[in-house]
């Protein structure tokens, strides 16, 4: 790969959102109460439960899977399609993948933050990286492994509409 340059950009081709393939249940279970002190390792943060915890809502884990297609038939959009059908009957499992963060009401938390339960969805990020190809791009990551973070699609949590904010992110990225 010697002379080759590395992806610069990555370029979306589409979004799409995933549901749960069934309807969150009514009732008590359409909210998870976060405990941002806990998870800050902070025993203050309840002091000020109403500051924006962005180092906590900014962290993510990135996991990143590589494979070769079967074929020519097998598309990156086909590929996104049986992600989409088995993400949905995951998510009706674990909705709270598929909820909104807010801010809890008082006497809910004490204005901390809840995962509500709305069925808003997952966001399927369909990629390219047009410069180089995935054996070439992977020989490269093997020797820098900081090459490998800028092709991962992100939109952070809105710290003033955090109910916007998608709580997960999929992406299927094709190579030349």
């Amino acid at each position: 790969m010697a002379g080759r340059i590395l992806p610069k950009e990555l370029h979306i081709e589409g979004i799409q959102t995933t549901v749960p393939c069934r309807v969150t249940e009514p009732g008590a279970r359409r909210l998870r109460h976060i405990t941002a002190a806990a998870a800050n390792g902070n025993a203050n943060a309840n002091a000020n439960a109403n500051a924006y915890a962005a180092p906590l809502f900014q962290s993510r884990l990135r996991i990143v899977l590589y494979y070769r297609s079967a074929g020519k038939e097998e598309s990156a959009w086909t590929v996104a399609a049986w992600m989409k059908e088995s993400l949905g009957t995951a998510l009706a499992e674990m909705p709270e993948l598929a909820g909104r963060l807010r801010r809890a009401g008082v006497g809910e938390g004490e204005g901390g933050w809840e995962v509500k339960l709305n069925d808003a969805g997952v966001r399927i990020v369909h990629a390219a990286v047009t410069e180089v190809s995935m054996a070439e791009f992977l020989e490269a990551v093997a020797a820098e492994a900081d090459k490998e973070e800028p092709l991962a699609y992100w939109v952070d949590v809105d710290g003033e509409s955090p109910e916007y904010s998608a709580l997960l992110y999929m992406q299927v990225s094709t190579y030349v």
